[in-house]
C-alpha cells in the first residue's frame, strides 16, 4: 500500500490536553527544537549517524509524555516534523516496553500505549513516505501485533526501494523474523550475512552479522553471557565491530555498542578499552536499557578488565 505525504496547515487533530500547554519561553524552545530537528534531517540525509539513535536522545533526553513533555509543544510548531511524531512513537514504546518486561501485555494500558505509538508511527510516514527507517519503524510495530508477514514485507521492500543501504529497514526486518514463535534462524543467519557481503565500503550493514548474534542471545532465554563469549561468536564480533572501533575511536554509537556486547559477553578487558573513550552520556546510544545499567557495567569492567 502506498502512502500519500499529508499537508498539515494545522497542528494534528489531537485534544489540546495531549500537547500540554505551551510555555512562555516558545520562541527559545522553538529554536532548540529547529536545532534538533536540523541534526536528525542530517542523519536522515546520510550525514550523521542512524536516525534511530538520534530518536532515542531525543525521547531520553526531552522527558515523558506527561508534565508538558516537550515533544507535544515540538509538534505544535513542527506539525510536519516526521522526527517529531517518531520520536513521539518512541515514548509510547519505551512505555509498552516496560509494561512487556513485567509480562503486562493485556493491559489496557499496555494496548493504548502501542496503539498510540502505532499512531504516531503512521503519522510520520504520512508526512514522510519516502523516509526509509520509518518504514523499517513500521516493521518494529509489527512485532506488537501480532504476525503479519505480508505487511512486514511490504515495508521492507518500500524501505529499500527509497534507500537500498538503510541499515534500520534490514534490522527491523532481522528483529521481526528473529521475534517470531517459529524463527528459521539458519535462513536470517544467510540474509544477514548475505546483505553485509553485499554492503559496499564501511556501510553500517556490514554490521548485521553482530546484530544477528545479538539478537539469538537476546531473544533465546538464558544464553546471554555464555553465547556471546563463544569464541567463534565472540571472533564474529570483534572481527566486524571491534576492527571497526578501532579504526574509528572516535564513533561514540559503535563504540557504546561495543562497550556493552564486551560487558554482556564478560569480556571485561574489551568493554574497558572502550568505557574509557566514553563520557557519562554514551548510554544514549549502543542499545543500553538505562544509565544505570551503563553505569553498572562499566564498573564491572573497571573492576576486571
Amino acid at each position: 500500500m502506498a502512502f500519500a505525504a499529508l499537508a498539515f496547515s494545522a497542528a494534528p487533530a489531537f485534544s489540546a490536553d495531549f500537547y500540554g500547554p505551551i510555555q512562555a519561553q516558545q520562541d527559545f524552545q522553538k529554536a532548540n527544537y529547529l536545532a534538533i530537528d536540523q541534526k536528525c534531517d542530517a542523519a536522515l540525509n546520510g550525514k550523521e549517524s542512524d536516525p534511530k539513535y538520534y530518536l532515542v536522545l531525543i525521547e531520553r533526553a526531552l522527558g515523558r509524555p506527561e508534565n508538558n513533555n516537550p515533544l507535544r509543544a515540538w509538534l505544535v510548531l513542527n506539525p510536519r516534523s516526521s522526527v517529531a511524531w517518531a520520536s513521539l512513537g518512541y515514548l509510547y514504546k519505551s512505555y509498552a516496553d516496560n509494561y512487556r518486561a513485567q509480562g503486562d501485555t493485556s493491559s489496557s494500558q499496555y494496548t493504548n500505549m502501542m496503539n498510540s505509538y502505532k499512531t504516531c508511527v503512521d503519522r510520520a510516514l504520512l508526512v514522510a513516505p519516502q523516509a526509509a527507517y520509518i518504514n523499517g519503524l513500521e516493521i518494529e510495530c509489527l512485532q506488537g501485533f501480532g504476525p503479519d508477514l505480508d505487511k512486514m514485507e511490504r515495508y521492507f521492500k518500500q524501505g529499500q526501494a527509497f534507500d537500498k543501504d538503510c541499515y534500520w529497514v534490514y534490522a527491523a526486518r532481522s528483529s521481526y523474523l528473529a521475534h517470531l514463535a517459529n524463527a528459521d534462524w539458519p535462513t536470517l543467519k544467510l540474509f544477514m550475512q548475505d546483505t553485509a557481503n553485499k554492503a559496499a565500503g564501511e556501510s553500517r550493514l556490514k554490521m548485521l552479522p553482530v546484530y544477528y548474534h545479538e539478537l539469538y542471545a537476546h531473544v533465546n532465554p538464558g544464553i546471554l553471557a555464555d553465547y556471546l563469549a563463544q569464541r567463534e561468536n565472540w571472533d564474529d564480533i570483534k572481527a566486524v565491530l571491534g576492527d571497526y572501533v578501532w579504526n574509528h575511536s572516535g564513533d561514540v554509537e559503535a563504540c557504546s555498542w561495543y562497550a556493552r556486547l564486551g560487558s554482556e559477553a564478560q569480556k571485561y578487558p574489551e568493554a574497558w578499552k572502550q568505557f574509557i573513550k566514553l563520557d557519562d552520556n554514551a548510554y544514549l546510544f549502543g542499545g543500553w536499557i538505562s544509565k544505570e545499567d551503563y553505569v553498572e557495567k562499566r564498573k564491572l569492567a573497571e573492576k576486571n578488565h
